[in-house]
């Protein structure tokens, strides 16, 4: 086994054992985040360019009212109409760290 692999594979035996929390409430780790999470981060850091000519809507859901239903349901919309879905709570939700300053 050549040395690249082998750091790669003790990393990820090095995540897996130091994070069972993080992991068994949903966490991801970052660079999982910026990829699936692009167009909310660039929201956050107030990069990202509006292209559509829609008004924006905001969907505010409680614990146990089908958040994840809702959510499916509305990100098939927009994108169905040239919108942007952005999904903050998924996006808390997987970094493990409750929203600071937003």
């Amino acid at each position: 086994m050549d040395k690249k692999k082998f750091k790669k594979i003790v990393s990820i035996f090095y995540f897996l054992l130091m994070q069972p929390r993080r992991l068994a409430f949903g966490y991801s780790p970052p660079w999982i985040l910026s990829q699936r999470f692009r167009n909310e981060i660039a929201l956050l850091n107030k990069n990202h360019a509006n292209r559509s000519q829609q008004q924006s809507i905001l969907v505010f859901t409680l614990e146990k009212s089908a958040s994840v239903y809702i959510s499916g349901i509305f990100k098939r919309l927009t994108e169905h109409a040239g919108m942007t879905h952005i999904d903050f709570g998924s996006y808390f939700w997987r970094k493990g760290d409750p929203p600071q300053g937003v």
